[in-house]
Parts: structure tokens; C-alpha cells; sequence
């Protein structure tokens, strides 16, 4: 959009330029030969030219509005995108705190099934001993 508006900028700098220049070379000839017609060919060219100023300028603020609306647009995608992130993160870490969590818990039980298995094991050989003994 920018690209249009600085092209557009310069196209109007070669129009002015170019009305200018036919202007005054039309007009030296309309001087010098004194034609009515051509005067009046040179008014009806520069209305033109002024009319396709006009088409160009309302062009161009055209874009410009188009311009600022995708300026928000990309400002709103911006935010959303980084809304959706912040809410990625802050799930990672609540699974993240859930797994750990379940891991103490897992850890925990694993510990007290060692010691149960480890305390049977003891009453099995103290069952063991006190029947060889008797």
C-alpha cells in the first residue's frame, strides 16, 4: 500500500510536470498564433487533467484508508496471536504441575508398596525362624 502511494506521489510530481510543460508550450502557441480554438482545446485538456488529479487524490486516500485498516487488522491479528500463546503456556504449565503432581503421588505409593513388600518379607522369615525353631 505504501508502494501505491509513493508511486502515486510520483505520478502526480510527472503529471504536474507534464501539465506544466504542455501549458506553457501550448500556450506559446496559442500566443503566438492567436487561435481561440486551441485556447479553448488547452482549457478542455487542463479540466481533464485536473479531473484525473481529483480521481488520483480520492485514489489515494482510498488506499490510505485501506492501508490503516490492514495496519489494525494486522495489529488485532497480532494480539490475538499472542492471546493464543499466553493461553498455550498457561495450559503447558497447568499439565506440567498436574504430571508432577501425579508423579509425587505415584512415588508416594511405589515407596509404600517397597516398604509393605519389604515388611512382609520380614514377618515371612520371622514366621520362617520361629517354625524351624520350634
Amino acid at each position: 500500500v505504501e508502494a501505491k502511494v509513493a508511486e502515486i506521489t510520483d505520478l502526480r510530481a510527472e503529471l504536474a510536470a507534464a501539465r506544466r510543460g504542455e501549458i506553457e508550450a501550448r500556450a506559446s502557441a496559442a500566443n503566438a498564433e492567436a487561435s481561440v480554438s486551441e485556447i479553448a482545446s488547452l482549457r478542455s485538456a487542463l479540466a481533464a487533467r485536473a479531473g484525473e488529479a481529483d480521481a488520483e487524490r480520492r485514489r489515494a486516500i482510498a488506499l490510505a484508508g485501506e492501508a490503516a485498516a490492514l495496519r489494525r487488522l494486522n495489529d488485532e491479528s497480532a494480539l490475538s496471536r499472542e492471546r493464543a500463546l499466553q493461553a498455550v503456556k498457561a495450559e503447558t504449565i497447568a499439565q506440567r504441575s498436574e504430571e508432577h503432581e501425579r508423579m509425587r503421588i505415584l512415588e508416594g505409593q511405589v515407596e509404600r508398596e517397597r516398604c509393605r513388600a519389604e515388611d512382609a518379607e520380614k514377618r515371612e522369615a520371622a514366621e520362617t525362624d520361629q517354625l524351624r525353631a520350634s
